[in-house]
């Protein structure tokens, strides 16, 4: 049974999308220079890597790291610079309060799978539906 209807129906969002939002918000803060000095280099803007304009480059997009392993789908570097790229170009120069209400309104385990791959979304599975519920709960406290 896929419990994705009721999560719909209770406005409770899963917690791979809790992930995602939270990723997302973290790299919007990057690009609009709102996080601590300490990340100022954590990432690297694609038209910085070549001269050349690619689409990507004239997107404000950011290279995404070379990972050896799964465990570096899952760090910050790699899967925040995934879903910025991946996000619609008008959502990127919102201010915060815009970007975090029409990011909500648009996450659906589609969006999840279009910027990681299927066991990322796997990953999560064994959480049961009180845990899920405490999480989210705790992320609006």
């Amino acid at each position: 049974m896929n419990s994705s209807p009721l999560f719909h129906q209770l406005q409770i969002i899963k917690f791979p999308d809790l992930v995602y939002f939270h990723n997302a918000i973290f790299m919007f803060q990057f690009k609009h220079n709102l996080l601590p000095v300490a990340f100022d280099n954590y990432f690297q803007p694609i038209s910085l890597r070549h001269s050349y304009n690619t689409r990507l480059a004239s997107k404000s997009s950011y290279c995404l790291n070379k990972i050896r392993t799964n465990y570096g789908k899952f760090s910050i570097r790699y899967a925040g610079a995934s879903i910025w790229n991946n996000l619609e170009e008008k959502l990127k120069f919102l201010s915060i309060k815009q970007f975090k209400s029409q990011l909500k309104s648009q996450l659906s385990p589609i969006l999840i799978l279009k910027s990681f791959d299927s066991s990322m979304y796997h990953k999560y599975q064994f959480l049961e539906m009180k845990d899920i519920m405490l999480i989210t709960t705790l992320c609006y406290i």
